[in-house]
């Protein structure tokens, strides 16, 4: 009679887990392992494609997974880690830019960025197309797997979304973005929120 295993994350331990996935990539199958470890049959088969994906992955890049594909609040505060450890050494406070979307503000993610000396910068909403670097000149180069991506391609975003070097006419010329959805924000939100743990999130 097949077992029965339960999806709660405390009945299996992350050594077991990876010994599983190890075991999967030497021919064992996907059911045998998650049978001979105790490890629920879906939890395996998500890490092992999840994995499988990887391959080939630049160096240092992180990775992870949801249920709905969509970005969520556990992943997000885990990728702050990484992200306090690569900018330890740099000089304080560090600006991090990104949209307001709920995921990114949780309490978690905020604390963190506090208590290293992080500073948050919210784009306002419905503008990331035009002002958020990654989307201007990093995503479509990597997403066509162009051979010729480079560093520039990331100063070169920072520069046609008008953030630095700052000009207001670079995000408001030729990216379908109203200069009055700017004023509205920035008169709403130009200053800090006040409650303690958004403290330092600032809102353009």
């Amino acid at each position: 009679m097949p077992r029965t295993y339960v999806s709660i994350r405390e009945s299996y331990s992350d050594a077991s887990l990876q010994l599983a996935v190890l075991a999967v990539e030497k021919g064992k199958s996907i059911y045998a392992a998650a049978k001979d470890f105790e490890i629920p049959y879906q939890t395996l088969r998500r890490w092992v494609i999840n994995k499988q994906k990887h391959k080939g992955g630049p160096p240092g890049a992180l990775y992870a997974c949801t249920e709905s594909g969509w970005m969520q609040d556990s992943v997000f505060e885990s990728w702050m880690d990484p992200f306090i450890k690569y900018t330890e050494n740099l000089q304080k406070p560090v600006l991090l830019i990104y949209d307001g979307h709920e995921s990114h503000m949780t309490y978690g993610t905020v604390k963190k960025a506090t208590d290293n000396n992080i500073i948050i910068l919210c784009l306002p909403p419905h503008t990331s197309h035009a002002l958020q670097p990654l989307d201007i000149r990093v995503f479509s180069p990597l997403k066509s797997l162009e051979s010729n991506f480079e560093e520039m391609n990331a100063i070169k975003g920072f520069l046609g979304s008008g953030i630095y070097p700052k000009s207001r006419k670079a995000h408001c010329s030729n990216r379908n973005i109203k200069s009055d959805t700017l004023i509205r924000s920035t008169n709403k939100d130009s200053e800090p929120s006040t409650s303690t743990c958004n403290r330092r999130i600032y809102r353009m």
